[in-house]
């Protein structure tokens, strides 16, 4: 019996749950995407913001600009 391997975004919550807040909403369509996930956690760290999570993304929100990262799977 092979053994399930586990949901990577579900994986990458539990690993990160002390430094993200798990929201009901996504970063909005004019969001910026940046290309890491740890680039929005240095960021947000840099300025001292709070990291959401929505489903697969993780996002900040800066100056009235949002930055978000999709986890990969």
């Amino acid at each position: 019996m092979k053994r399930k391997k586990p949901d990577p975004i579900r994986k990458f919550k539990q690993e990160n749950a002390d430094n993200l807040i798990e929201v009901t909403v996504g970063p909005p369509e004019d969001a910026i995407e940046i290309a890491r996930t740890e680039d929005v956690f240095k960021m947000a760290s840099f300025v001292e913001r709070p990291v959401f999570s929505h489903e697969d993304r993780i996002y900040i929100e800066i100056d009235g600009r949002t930055y978000f990262a999709e986890i990969k799977k």
